[in-house]
């Protein structure tokens, strides 16, 4: 089954980005990554906001 198979059964919906929609992912970037050098974070939990900050720059 592809994704076009899926946007015409109606489980997918075609998207269309806009450059709002890039700004506010790219805040969200960086305020995890601002967050992750916060004073007082074990260096386990500052690795897991880095990464948790890339997601929205790949999907």
């Amino acid at each position: 089954m592809s994704l076009p198979d899926w946007e015409r059964n109606g489980w997918l919906q075609r998207h269309k980005t806009s450059p709002n929609d890039i700004r506010d992912l790219l805040a969200v970037v960086e305020r995890d990554l601002a967050d992750s050098v916060a004073e007082g974070l074990s260096a386990d939990w500052r690795m897991n906001i880095a990464c948790a900050a890339l997601p929205p720059t790949v999907a």
